[in-house]
C-alpha cells in the first residue's frame, strides 16, 4: 500500500534541478563561513604571537641623568618597599624608574639608566 502526500509523493523520482541547486548552495555557504571563522581565529592567534615576538626584542642603551626626586613606592602589603626615582636624562627627558630601597638615591646623585626599546616602541627604563 502506497501512501500519498506532500512529504511522500516525490519518492522514488530524482530531485528537481532547481531545488538541487538551491541546496548546494546552502550547503557551499554553510563550508565558507566555517572556513571563514575558523581563518579568523586562526589569523587572530598567529597576529598574537607576533606581537608578543616584537615585544620580545629590545635594544638596550645606557643613558646618563640626574636624580630630580625620591618618594617611597609601596607595591601592597607582605611586599618589599622600593623607591620611585625621578631623574633628568642628559638629553632633556623626564622618566621616572623604580629602584630597591637598599640603592639609596639621593636628589642631585649622577646615575646611569638602562633604556629599553621594543620593537612594538614601548620604552621601559630600569635602574642599573
Amino acid at each position: 500500500m502506497r501512501e500519498t502526500g506532500p512529504m511522500t509523493e516525490n519518492r522514488g523520482q530524482p530531485m528537481r534541478y532547481e531545488t538541487r541547486l538551491k541546496l548546494e548552495r546552502e550547503v557551499r555557504k554553510r563550508r565558507l563561513r566555517t572556513l571563514g571563522y575558523g581563518t579568523a581565529i586562526l589569523g587572530a592567534i598567529i597576529a598574537g604571537f607576533l606581537l608578543v615576538d616584537l615585544d620580545a626584542h629590545e635594544t638596550k642603551q645606557m643613558v646618563g641623568g640626574t636624580v630630580e626626586a625620591v618618594q617611597p613606592f609601596y607595591a601592597g602589603k607582605g611586599t618589599v618597599s622600593g623607591l620611585t626615582v625621578s631623574v633628568k636624562l642628559a638629553d632633556g627627558r623626564h622618566v621616572t624608574v623604580l629602584a630597591n630601597s637598599s640603592r639609596d638615591p639621593h636628589v642631585g646623585d649622577h646615575i646611569d639608566i638602562t633604556e629599553h626599546r621594543h620593537l612594538t616602541g614601548r620604552t621601559v627604563y630600569t635602574l642599573r
